[in-house]
This record gives C-alpha cells, sequence and structure tokens, in this order.
C-alpha cells in the first residue's frame, strides 16, 4: 500500500471537483485539512477526514459505500431494493428493475447509491443506466450499473485503510 499526501494546491482543486460533482460533499471535503491518496493493486482512494471518501474508477470519481453509510447519507440518490435482490448486488450484479422498491429521482448516468430494503445501509454505488422516472414505465431490464459494492476490492481496501487510521499506527 502506498500513501501520498497531496500538497495544498492540488488537494485545493481536487475539493472544487469534487463539490462540482457532489454538492451535498462540499461542508465534508472542505473541512479535510489533509488529502490522502492511498494506492494499492491497481486502485486509488482518496481519503479525507481520515475516511476512505472517493475512489477514482475509469477516470470518474466515484463515492465510496463508507463515506455515504458514516458521513453523508444523502450524498447520492438512494435506491431501495428488494430482500431477493441483495444477494445478488453483493456478488456485483447490476440492480435490474423489478427489484426496485423505492428511488430519489435521478437522470441516466447520474451516481446513486443502492440500499437495502430495511435503509439501514447502502450495499452498492452505481451509475444510472436509465432515467428513474422510466423505473415506472418498464417492467424489466437494468436499471443501474454496479460500480462498487459491499465486500468488493474497493469495500476491502476502504475498511483497511480505515481501521489503520482509526488505530492511530498510521499507514
Amino acid at each position: 500500500m502506498r500513501l501520498i499526501r497531496l500538497r495544498k494546491k492540488e488537494a485545493a482543486e481536487l475539493r472544487g471537483q469534487l463539490i462540482k460533482l457532489y454538492p451535498k460533499a462540499e461542508g465534508f471535503v472542505s473541512r479535510s485539512e489533509d488529502v490522502l491518496v492511498v494506492s494499492e493493486e491497481g486502485l486509488e482512494l482518496l481519503v479525507f477526514n481520515g475516511a476512505p471518501s472517493f475512489i477514482k474508477l475509469s477516470g470518474s470519481l466515484i463515492p465510496t459505500l463508507l463515506l455515504i453509510k458514516l458521513h453523508i447519507n444523502d450524498l447520492v440518490p438512494k435506491v431501495v431494493v428488494d430482500e431477493g435482490a441483495v444477494k445478488h448486488l453483493l456478488n456485483g450484479a447490476d440492480v435490474m428493475i423489478p427489484g426496485i422498491k423505492e428511488f430519489d429521482e435521478f437522470s441516466i448516468n447520474d451516481v446513486v447509491s443502492v440500499w437495502e430494503p430495511k435503509k439501514e445501509t447502502p450495499i452498492v454505488v452505481g451509475k444510472a443506466l436509465i432515467p428513474s422516472n422510466a423505473i415506472r414505465e418498464l417492467r424489466k431490464g437494468k436499471a443501474i450499473k454496479n460500480l462498487h459494492h459491499a465486500g468488493d476490492r474497493i469495500w476491502n481496501l476502504s475498511i483497511k485503510v480505515y481501521r489503520e487510521l482509526r488505530s492511530g499506527d498510521g499507514i
């Protein structure tokens, strides 16, 4: 695992980019004195306020499940799925229209969080393949591409970094 502390100018540019993408993240990313980049096995994880917050995926900045769960649960639109979908999503499946039970409004290509039926925990961060208004009209097909789910490589790295930073030993 490799750790880089961004220079002030780089950190300020990154904060500006993130606030533009995710306006609700402003208070969280703005109060972070240090911005760390943790690299491991091809993953780049951005750490704000000691929390693994965003991952660089194919040139995009995607929020981690840990950020959504612990700090900003309304960062992106929410989708709630039925119990039957959970196991499949945790194995990396995309979100299918029939498994969706509730949702906020979103547009095609928006980043969304997918929550389990009790609405206590986000289990997937994904990219909308269709706008939310199409969910009511369509009966089948994919709605959200699974980009990051609980138990995947991003999740495991996020938990590892979070624990190491919380232990006080550093990375």
